[in-house]
């Protein structure tokens, strides 16, 4: 396999979402692990009218298919897909036969055709090419719309999170030159947007939200300067908080059928924490484990002494979600009143902290 390529694809993949529809199961299985390690957002079907349900509720960006899909076959099944959006992205993955030369020989708007068996070097170049036709003709409309905001002076707000908490502040756009967007922002919106490198850009008027990635800051002159506009619909789920970042000190314990698992921390709050795996645990959204959390925390004396607390509770599941090369496991806590006081005490001073990095 062609790392360079597939190190090519993972830049451009990770803000896009995928559909992969085929009956074949081994298929699937190599198909699955191939876009895990790539796409944030993907979704699977085994029949075309499954396939077409998902389209419908997910609007992937792209949608990867066979022909020979069961209860609705491919040819329909584009043709449907292209009713409900007429510019999807379509790569077709088939054997060589009359339906794949009917394919070649018309205009059906497919993006791209490769013949199994399944080589991943040509879905790989497939997929950046793809990728790259679907970013410019977003950006160009994205930046259409942008452009109409500017010149009609409409009430904007620039939305980032900084290590788990909302930042949301009034904004100026000052200027658009060769697909770049500058914008005026405060020291926190900046500080937060160079640590997170992209930002959601709202109009108020029209309800709408823009996805801007960051180009460039000046901290002193208070500006951005941002690119790669893409429309999106809601503000996305990154930016509803799920508690705060935790620092280096925070250890998680999870217990579960008999076994222990050292799991990294991302998010913590009163209610919930949210962990990280790499490795399947086997678990599943409902299921309840028994969690130990440690950490530093300051005593309340003159000398702020620093001493390791534990805390110990059960934690039902209430989501997963694929993330790089493993998953977000997010769980529901209710910590014991008897440790609620110094895990809560924790939470706040590294709230404080956090707003001490952002506005000092």
């Amino acid at each position: 396999m062609n790392f360079r390529n597939l190190k090519r694809l993972e830049k451009t993949a990770k803000d896009i979402s995928i559909l992969y529809i085929e009956k074949d199961e081994e298929l699937h299985k190599k198909m699955e692990k191939f876009l895990n390690k790539l796409f944030d957002r993907y979704y699977l079907a085994y029949d075309g009218l499954s396939g077409y349900e998902t389209f419908k509720k997910q609007k992937p960006d792209i949608v990867i298919t066979s022909l020979d899909t069961p209860l609705k076959n491919g040819i329909e099944l584009i043709a449907d897909l292209q009713d409900i959006q007429e510019d999807v992205k379509i790569i077709v993955l088939n054997m060589k036969n009359k339906d794949t030369d009917l394919l070649e020989s018309i205009d059906l708007g497919i993006s791209d055709i490769i013949f199994k068996p399944l080589d991943f070097d040509k879905l790989t170049i497939a997929l950046i090419k793809t990728i790259e036709e679907f970013d410019q003709s977003v950006f160009k409309e994205a930046l259409k719309k942008i452009k109409n905001i500017k010149n009609k002076n409409s009430d904007i707000t620039l939305i980032n999170t900084y290590k788990g908490i909302l930042i949301e502040n009034k904004v100026t756009i000052t200027d658009m030159e060769n697909d770049e967007i500058t914008i005026s922002a405060n020291k926190a919106s900046i500080k937060a947007l160079k640590r997170q490198k992209y930002a959601i850009l709202k109009d108020k008027k029209e309800d709408r939200y823009f996805k801007l990635f960051l180009l460039n800051y000046n901290l002193k002159k208070g500006t951005i300067t941002c690119v790669k506009p893409k429309t999106v619909q809601t503000l996305p789920l990154e930016f509803i908080s799920k508690g705060l970042g935790v620092d280096k000190s925070f250890r998680v314990v999870l217990r579960y059928k008999s076994e222990s698992f050292d799991l990294k921390c991302f998010y913590a709050s009163k209610s919930s924490v949210t962990l990280f795996s790499n490795i399947d645990l086997g678990l599943k959204v409902s299921d309840q484990v028994e969690l130990t959390l440690g950490f530093d925390v300051k005593s309340n004396g003159i000398l702020n002494k620093i001493q390791f607390g534990k805390v110990f509770t059960k934690g039902e599941i209430s989501g997963i979600s694929p993330y790089k090369s493993g998953k977000l496991i997010e769980f529901q806590i209710k910590v014991n009143k008897p440790d609620q006081r110094m895990y809560f005490k924790y939470l706040d001073d590294i709230e404080a902290a956090l707003y001490n990095e952002l506005f000092v």
